[in-house]
């Protein structure tokens, strides 16, 4: 990557003598201060092996034979775009059994203003399949309304915004959950064995579920809980899902 620098010489008053050459400095925000000299009196030269879309301040001075005169006021340009590097670190959970979340880091190099592709396909059918899930500018994506208990494929890339050149992929799998069993969570409000004729002790056998439950949000139950007669004090709830429980 390189940029040409061009100045015009001294007004004759203030040349002082015959110019005999020029010397360029340069320095972006990161690195030392280095300069060039021309090899006679010409008023351009290319200043090389830049780093790409970085921005460099300019200053240019004059040599006759008593010396150097002053520097110029610095000028600054930025050197050009170019493709991107990968976008690093993606990662991809499991949210629960329809939605997988994905995120990743920007690339190394960004070259550029960047925008990203995320790409989603079901493994067992291949890249043929694949679909887009997100352009945009995030680092994250979660996606939805995915096939329960199924291994997905993301591809990602990063690319120009200006240009539109794209990085290389990079790849990762998750499966979603398998989708969780319903069970009923009834009110306390009322006590269920003396307002709806159940035994006295439903209420303890239901205190022992729900602890269950909560020390194994994962587990299978065997089958729901009985719901006879007090359908308008349960709540729906499903395995592996947040839940919280209304009185």
């Amino acid at each position: 990557m390189s940029i040409l620098v061009k100045w015009s010489p001294p007004l004759p008053s203030e040349q002082n003598g015959v110019i005999l050459r020029y010397t360029v400095r340069y320095r972006s925000q990161s690195s030392q201060l280095k300069s060039l000299d021309t090899a006679d009196n010409s008023t351009s030269i290319e200043v090389k092996n830049l780093t790409i879309f970085t921005k460099y301040w300019f200053t240019v001075k004059a040599w006759n034979v008593v010396g150097a005169g002053p520097e110029s006021e610095p000028v600054h340009n930025t050197t050009s775009e170019d493709t991107p590097s990968p976008p690093v670190n993606i990662v991809a959970k499991t949210i629960n059994s329809t939605a997988i979340k994905v995120t990743w880091q920007t690339p190394l190099y960004p070259n550029g203003e960047i925008n990203y592709r995320l790409y989603y396909w079901l493994s067992s059918e291949g890249v043929g399949s694949k679909r887009l899930a997100y352009d945009g500018p995030s680092l994250e994506h979660t996606v939805a309304g995915l096939h329960e208990f199924v291994t997905y494929t993301f591809m990602l890339q990063a690319y120009n915004v200006k240009h539109l050149w794209i990085s290389t992929a990079i790849n990762a799998t998750e499966t979603t959950h398998p989708a969780g069993e319903t069970f009923i969570v009834y009110s306390t409000r009322f006590f269920p064995g003396r307002q709806y004729g159940q035994s006295p002790f439903f209420l303890l056998k239901l205190i022992f579920k729900l602890l269950y439950l909560i020390q194994n949000p994962c587990s299978v139950l065997a089958r729901p809980f009985p719901s006879e007669n007090i359908a308008n004090n349960a709540v729906s709830l499903h395995r592996c899902n947040s839940f919280f429980i209304k009185d």
